[in-house]
């Protein structure tokens, strides 16, 4: 009577821990793959990283860049040297430039989709960031590309895209997208420079659920958006050097 009554009790203690460990396990896979406090944007162009401070700094750096006309598509892996310290926890950002006078309807969606996961797997990733400035018409096509990627992708890799200003505060469409977050620019606006500026700096925020976690900004473009408790991602115009990523550190405060 006793034993029937133990046995219940040892099922649901040992259920419960296994499940501790999946939630353990799944917090430290987290902590290992996620991103820092900061970020820092490593474009096309000899970069060396190999003195950042890899407990606070991770690095997205662009990995390919996709060119498509109409139905033709081109891949040009990143051509220049990325030199990182050991340990430096790394994120591969596809950019994507499609030609202004092509047609939403006829963008070879499949194959770009299979361009992406190849580069994906190239880089030995878990998570990767898209980089790609959507007309109006071209969101449809933009939408399915990132539902196809999420169909695509290991199960648990964590998709983030880049996000013009005025997408996370005056047209949150993104936050309907099959993606993990968002970065929100705050440089190199364009028409939208001004009015997104004077909404910041005067104490506005972002209103896209998608990009409340991260700020994107450059070292060259003053604005002062609300850092705190967000990843940041910075943007340098010029070759990184000890003197400009201390000057990230000095913008934000210390790590």
């Amino acid at each position: 009577m006793f034993q029937q009554r133990v046995r219940p009790i040892v099922i649901r203690i040992v259920g419960l821990a296994l499940a501790l460990t999946s939630l353990s396990y799944l917090f430290n896979l987290d902590q290992h793959t996620g991103a820092s406090r900061i970020v820092l944007w490593a474009w096309e162009r000899p970069t060396n990283l190999r003195e950042i401070d890899t407990t606070h700094v991770s690095v997205a750096y662009l990995a390919a860049t996709l060119d498509i006309s109409g139905s033709d598509l081109r891949v040009t892996p990143r051509r220049q040297p990325l030199l990182l310290a050991t340990g430096t926890r790394t994120i591969p950002v596809i950019r994507m430039e499609i030609a202004t006078n092509s047609q939403a309807s006829s963008l070879p969606l499949i194959s770009i989709r299979d361009c992406i996961k190849k580069e994906f797997v190239r880089c030995n990733a878990t998570s990767i960031q898209i980089d790609f400035d959507a007309r109006v018409s071209e969101r449809p096509f933009y939408r399915a590309l990132l539902q196809e990627l999420r169909a695509e992708l290991p199960r648990g890799t964590r998709i983030a895209i880049t996000a013009l200003a005025s997408w996370c505060i005056y047209d949150t469409w993104i936050d309907s997208l099959p993606i993990n977050e968002a970065i929100p620019m705050f440089f190199r606006m364009g028409s939208d420079d001004k009015r997104v500026k004077d909404y910041i700096n005067s104490g506005g925020r972002v209103r896209s659920t998608m990009a409340a976690r991260n700020v994107g900004i450059a070292l060259d473009e003053p604005i002062h958006p609300d850092l705190r408790g967000r990843t940041v991602y910075v943007f340098n115009s010029a070759p990184w050097t000890p003197k400009s990523i201390h000057k990230v550190e000095m913008m934000l405060g210390g790590f």
